[in-house]
């Protein structure tokens, strides 16, 4: 490996990373990563001529080409195809508003009454969505699921009942992990009408999954619930002795508009000498909500600066310096996914076709909403005590002059990002860095300016902390893949 230094606390890194004997090539020290850098580059992803980067606009062609020609001009080769192409599709469905009924059979095949009703339907407070123009499916029992589900429980065919946590996309993206189990419906409770309006309001207007879960019947027809109608389900239905539904079918009918695109995520390399050894993978994703509000809104585009083209500024970043320094000996990818905010479409669509065996990815390093925290902010593992690299990332950390938040309160998140569908198949997959160190200065974002109009690039948007954060990745990026200062161990 070549020998770097990135400002003066990367000094000590020398004795942490050694360089191979390379003769056609002197040891590059590349800068630091700088806050007008990383401005440049969410300026120009979060502007409005990029129209907030929605998958299926003409924002995600500015996008990925934007992206596909910095990785190029770094020294990244396209790594999503045998012919080395930048762009791997991503088959979306998207479903548009319709209609749904809901109903419950007797022990004699009639239908049974709900609240005087023989058939719910959306003004009654429960609403279902599926990825098909129209589809009816026959439910064979009901179950309730809590924060104690075993994977074992059997959900196939039947009508799986979900409590809504407090972020609706993280309980998308488990209805989406639920769906290889093959229930016939997942039943979101949200608890009252005003709950429910705004639940069937951001879903109604689109709901998006995998094409590869549509066409291979895997996605389950999606539904909101109030409570009250919850409530009349289980009047209808009855508990039996251990507290559980008793035994009754039911069916659920939709019907919806369709469209049926392809989005992209964009996948570059920067080879290694011994591809062998395994990889590196850095992945963030480049799409965000475009147009999210009502004509005549002073305001309608959701520019998603620092969720997430802060994200992916630093990607590009960390790709620059990484591809100054190589080679190195394991092959490194860096992947901008699309649909994270649909459920993170991308990123399972990445678990499904990588560009290369999961079982050789040593570590995947996910970047997200890093322009939160200012510098000198001590850095969380999203994902801390799930893998056996904590030590790796706290010593590489250390080294940089760092400090580390010790506690895990930042795996709250984890469900929350594209790591987590990696996670899912196996993969070492963290998040690291500042900004998820800081709960107060998160939640002040996430109950602001997150997912709306006020998501911009000003003068005042914390550019330090991330800058701090892309150093730390470049510097994790040289540890993880070279094999004299990271041995991974051998997968079972």
């Amino acid at each position: 490996m070549n020998r770097y230094l990135i400002g003066p606390a990367f000094c000590a890194l020398f004795a942490l990373v050694q360089p191979h004997a390379v003769a056609a090539k002197d040891p590059v020290t590349p800068s630091p990563v700088s806050e007008a850098e990383l401005r440049e580059s969410i300026a120009v992803m979060a502007s409005d001529d990029f129209g907030g980067r929605e998958p299926g606009t003409p924002g995600e062609t500015k996008t990925i080409a934007y992206i596909a020609k910095e990785f190029s001009k770094a020294g990244l080769v396209g790594a999503a195809d045998a012919a080395a192409g930048w762009l791997a599709p991503v088959d979306l469905v998207e479903t548009g508003p319709g209609a749904s009924a809901f109903s419950l059979a007797s022990p004699d095949d009639k239908p049974r009454l709900i609240g005087g009703k023989a058939l719910l339907a959306k003004d009654d407070g429960i609403s279902f969505y599926s990825a098909a123009p129209s589809r009816e499916v026959v439910f064979d029992g009901i179950v309730e699921l809590g924060s104690d589900d075993e994977p074992a429980t059997d959900l196939a065919d039947k009508l799986v009942i979900l409590a809504a946590g407090d972020d609706l996309r993280t309980t998308m993206a488990e209805v989406t992990r639920l769906a290889e189990r093959k229930p016939a419906a997942v039943l979101i409770a949200v608890g009252d009408q005003a709950a429910f309006d705004r639940a069937t309001s951001w879903v109604g207007r689109s709901r998006t999954t995998l094409a590869s879960q549509a066409e291979e019947g895997k996605d389950a027809i999606t539904g909101f619930v109030t409570g009250d109608a919850l409530n009349a389900i289980d009047q209808a239905v009855g508990r039996d002795a251990r507290g559980g539904f008793v035994p009754t079918k039911g069916t659920i009918a939709t019907r919806n508009t369709v469209r049926d695109y392809t989005s992209y995520n964009v996948i570059a390399k920067l080879p290694g000498r011994d591809p062998a050894s395994g990889a590196v993978m850095f992945t963030g994703h480049w799409d965000h909500l475009g147009t999210c509000r009502p004509e005549g809104a002073p305001d309608r585009i959701c520019n998603g600066a620092v969720d997430n083209a802060s994200g992916i500024a630093v990607l590009i970043a960390v790709a620059k310096r990484l591809a100054q320094m190589g080679p190195f000996d394991r092959d490194i990818y860096f992947v901008a996914t699309t649909g994270e905010e649909k459920g993170l479409l991308g990123a399972y669509a990445l678990s499904e076709n990588p560009p290369v065996p999961l079982d050789r990815i040593a570590v995947a390093l996910n970047i997200d909403t890093i322009a939160i925290a200012p510098r000198d902010a001590k850095v969380a593992i999203i994902g801390r005590g799930k893998t056996d690299l904590d030590p790796a990332i706290e010593h590489v950390a250390h080294t940089l002059g760092r400090s580390i938040e010790r506690s895990d309160e930042a795996n709250a998140f984890i469900r929350r990002q594209d790591g987590w569908a990696l996670a899912q198949k196996g993969v070492p997959a963290l998040m690291v860095g500042g900004s998820f160190s800081d709960m107060k200065l998160l939640e002040f974002f996430l109950s602001g300016d997150y997912h709306g109009p006020g998501d911009e690039l000003t003068d005042a948007t914390p550019l330090g902390g991330a800058a701090e954060d892309a150093d730390l990745h470049v510097a994790l990026g040289a540890y993880f893949a070279d094999t004299e200062t990271y041995r991974a161990k051998p997968k079972d």
